[in-house]
């Protein structure tokens, strides 16, 4: 059957031949296959989400031991009490050192590192973990440093809410691209 003869009323085609299927059929191929690269970038950044939600799980697993070396310190009854509170002051501050350098290569997500940020203020912000940061230990906590003084400068040495302390300087778009 010739389907050139055929007469054939679909809106957007005139007598339809052979070659307009073929580029009624194109059309819909393109078609799906820009559904589909959609549906594959959707996919990507889904999973780039879902990779940066099951890393900030492993941090907040290791923040919770951190904090029940902090707790047994604080209940110690032994002469190495001071040595110990020491020792969960200093895990402490590496942990949050470590976000606050892991957020600024783009491993955090904003969601988290907006609670995240204002908790490493709290806790770095007081006197005794503030002048620990500043005491020159030989340890890197210039991550720290940055948070604190970015708060100093910006906010009068305050915790706002409208002016947090971002390090990662991407655009919204690669931001959203990459499941942040």
């Amino acid at each position: 059957m010739d389907l050139t003869i055929i007469p054939m009323n679909i809106p957007g085609f005139s007598a339809i031949g052979t070659a307009n299927w073929a580029e009624a059929v194109t059309a819909i191929a393109s078609l799906l296959t820009a559904f589909a690269v959609i549906f594959a970038a959707l996919q990507v950044v889904l999973h780039n989400r879902q990779t940066h939600r099951d890393f900030e799980s492993m941090y907040l697993q290791r923040f919770w031991k951190v904090s029940d070396l902090k707790t047994e310190a604080e209940i110690s009854y032994s002469d190495s009490k001071a040595r110990a509170m020491d020792l969960a002051k200093h895990v402490y501050l590496e942990l949050s050192n470590d976000q606050v350098s892991l957020r600024e290569l783009g491993r955090i997500t904003d969601d988290t590192w907006a609670f995240w940020e204002e908790a490493i203020y709290e806790f770095c912000a007081s006197e005794s973990y503030r002048a620990t940061i500043e005491k020159d230990t030989g340890l890197d906590y210039r991550h720290l440093r940055a948070l604190l003084n970015h708060h100093k400068e910006h906010n009068g040495d305050t915790h706002d809410r409208e002016n947090p302390y971002d390090p990662l300087k991407w655009s919204v778009l690669r931001r959203k691209f990459n499941g942040l």
